[in-house]
């Protein structure tokens, strides 16, 4: 018999085990499947960052601990957008400060909208500033398919 090693468990919310929530995954598939034109079809993100970020970790010579000054004011931060298709990323924008509904209302009307066409399909998360009814109404008017993921998704 051979003994398996110890290792870190890979957790994910048990709530992503319920059938309402595997339901959901089921038909978010079956939505995505039926973009039959992979070239129409755009993945929405976004990412934030610290301009003062600073590595925690680093390496020093045996027995001595690394050393480093970091500001003592947080810096400032952005937040990187955009939508990547097949033929790669676009639509980048960076804002300046965490998304909110006015620089999203800002970044769809100015820098996304324009590049949509009918009939594409823009897959976004959930987070809520994404679900602004007036800019779905938009963006749905000119034709553009919103899919929003299901709970839990990776």
């Amino acid at each position: 018999m051979s003994r398996g090693c110890a290792a870190k468990k890979s957790l994910h919310a048990s709530e992503r085990d319920t059938e309402r929530v595997r339901a959901s995954r089921r038909q978010h598939v079956e939505a995505v499947a039926q973009c039959t034109d992979v070239h129409r079809c755009y993945f929405l993100d976004e990412t934030g960052v610290h301009l003062d970020y600073c590595r925690r970790y680093a390496r020093a010579v045996g027995g001595r601990r690394a050393a480093g000054a970091v500001r003592l004011k947080r810096g400032k931060s952005l937040t990187l957008i955009g939508v990547l298709g097949a033929g790669g990323l676009t639509a980048v924008q960076v804002l300046g400060g965490a998304l909110n509904r006015r620089s999203f209302a800002f970044y769809v009307g100015r820098v996304l909208g324009p590049q949509l066409r009918r009939g594409d399909v823009l897959v976004l998360d959930n987070l809520p500033v994404h679900k602004l009814s007036g800019l779905q109404q938009e963006l749905v008017r000119s034709g553009v398919e919103m899919l929003f993921l299901p709970p839990y998704s990776p």
